[in-house]
């Protein structure tokens, strides 16, 4: 027994001094990494340290079906009744929505505000030749002590002046000046001195001419009309967009309607497949189907739904109303042909189209920028001419004025002058690249020509197609019901099965959106037809002050 003691005492020596080494702490890590990997988690109780978000179970239960959950939950999904906010549901005519669209547009805001910007360059330019004044007073007092003197002497001077800016590139002046001097080394002296001067002065080959000095004046003229034609194509654009998106809003309510309806007919063709399970001429099985059916046709009255809202967004999107409201369309998407030629609607494309007016504007901007750099090419030849009177007198100062007014002392003057510029080079440089400029804007102005014949054409192709189109549409609609209701007539007499009235179903819904889509098509045809030729604002009776 004393034998078996120490055999015990000898293990557990053994067994400590394992403990103590290093081996035995390497694999108790191991095994504590191993418990913590496969430790299971619990999601319920987890928390998100860094954010200090609780991750919360759902309280949906396994049990619980898709259907029933998202009943239960329907407040939480977007609807048309969870997108109107106070302001509720607006009856908006398409001409009293484009009619808001002008007035609250920011983008068109921005573009007339660079016009009111070009008209007050107009004015900047059109004072160029407005005549101009000046008057001036003053007065000087210097003491000047030399060897023990000390002389005082006191100066009143005022300069009368007019100048004027002459169309032909010269300028007139008139100068009137009238001064006294006093000094102490007079005393009782005054000196009286009064002077007229009447300049002229006029260049004889560069800057010379009409023409060219009108220039800035024209261009700036051009450049307002230009500020006034961008607002007008922007909002050409702007009312296309929306007469386009407000017939895509019919068109989402009205497949709505057809959605409903095509749901309708499928719950009562269940009733009839009911009463034919009772009556034995179906078998119960067959009802399956229709019952499929029923939920493909909820899940489409779903979207339906929601496309009416993201075409709602994207109208309001437009109109920068400031407010959520619900546009409910009260303009009738009706369906009336037009007869058109393409002859008649290109010429109107090209008096009205504004990029077309632009870049004309811009082509005559060139060709006005070449002509004062063909003038500024040549050498500077200048002619003046002034005449003059200075007058000094003790008298008074009247005596002075009177004498200078009737040109006592007459003095004049006539020269020339010309000069020879070292930078001959850089004016020619400066004409070459107006010149090249002017070049690219006609070969412009030529391509855009040949582009506004091909969109005229195709939009007029594009009009006569549509219009073909809700043609067959219709008659394709009119055929689909005429098919259905034979097949509905079969079902109630057991002659027609389930699979081929809801294809009928089916087809019949089809053919409706064809349609509707089809006269869509063909009025955002007539929409197109009219941006491109430019018309868009007459159609809609928009004047011209309107838009500035």
């Amino acid at each position: 027994m004393k034998q078996n003691i120490m055999k015990q005492i000898r293990k557990m020596e053994k067994t400590l001094q394992f403990c103590m080494s290093g081996k035995f702490l390497d694999l108790m890590t191991v095994l504590v990494f191993v418990v913590l990997i496969t430790w299971p988690f619990h999601p319920s109780s987890a928390q998100d340290e860094r954010k200090g978000i609780e991750v919360i179970p759902s309280t949906r239960s396994e049990s619980q079906s898709d259907s029933s959950y998202l009943k239960n939950n329907e407040q939480d999904l977007l609807s048309l009744s969870s997108f109107v906010d106070s302001s509720g549901i607006r009856k908006l005519s398409l001409e009293k929505i484009i009619k808001l669209a002008v007035e609250h547009n920011r983008i068109l805001k921005r573009y007339r505000l660079s016009g009111d910007a070009a008209k007050i360059r107009l004015k900047q330019a059109e004072y160029r030749f407005l005549p101009s004044a000046y008057i001036n007073a003053g007065r000087t007092e210097n003491t000047n002590v030399s060897l023990g003197q000390v002389e005082r002497t006191r100066k009143l001077n005022s300069r009368l002046g007019f100048y004027r800016a002459l169309e032909t590139g010269g300028s007139v002046s008139v100068n009137m000046n009238n001064s006294t001097n006093e000094s102490s080394a007079n005393v009782g002296i005054v000196n009286y001195s009064s002077g007229l001067n009447i300049a002229v002065s006029q260049p004889l080959l560069a800057g010379r001419g009409i023409k060219v000095n009108h220039v800035p004046i024209e261009r700036a003229k051009d450049y307002a009309k230009t500020s006034m034609l961008y607002v007008k194509q922007n909002l050409i654009n702007l009312i296309t967009r929306i007469e386009s998106t407000y017939w895509d809003l019919i068109l989402v309510y009205k497949d709505y309607d057809i959605q409903k309806d095509a749901l309708k007919r499928a719950k009562e063709l269940l009733e009839v497949n009911k009463s034919l399970i009772e009556s034995g001429r179906m078998a119960s099985q067959e009802i399956v189907q229709t019952e499929s059916d029923i939920a493909s046709r909820e899940i489409t009255v779903a979207g339906a739904e929601n496309a009416i809202i993201s075409t709602q967004i994207n109208l309001q999107e437009q109109l920068d109303l400031g407010e959520r409201i619900l546009i409910q369309p009260t303009t009738k998407m009706e369906f009336k042909p037009v007869s058109i030629s393409v002859k008649d609607c290109l010429a109107r494309a090209y008096k009205n189209r504004p990029d077309w007016l632009i870049n004309e504007l811009y082509l005559e901007i060139n060709r006005m920028n070449l002509m004062v750099a063909k003038n500024n090419n040549q050498y500077t030849l200048g002619s003046s001419a002034s005449i003059g009177s200075d007058v000094t007198s003790d008298h008074s100062m009247e005596k002075a004025f009177r004498d200078a007014m009737t040109f006592k002392e007459l003095s004049w003057n006539v020269g020339l002058s010309f000069v020879v510029p070292f930078n001959k080079q850089v004016l020619e440089n400066n004409y070459q690249i107006y010149l090249i400029s002017y070049r690219q804007q006609k070969i412009y102005v030529d391509e855009l020509q040949d582009d506004i014949r091909i969109a005229v054409e195709n939009s007029v192709r594009n009009v006569q197609f549509s219009l073909k189109q809700v043609g067959l549409a219709r008659r394709a609609k009119q055929l689909a019901q005429k098919k259905l209701n034979l097949e509905e007539e079969k079902m109630k007499v057991g002659r027609s099965s389930n699979f081929q009235v809801i294809s009928y179903q089916r087809d019949l819904t089809n053919a409706q959106n064809e349609e509707l889509r089809r006269i869509a098509g063909y009025l955002k045809a007539l929409g197109y037809l009219e941006q491109t030729m430019g018309t868009t604002l007459e159609k809609w009776g928009i004047k011209e002050e309107s838009v500035e």
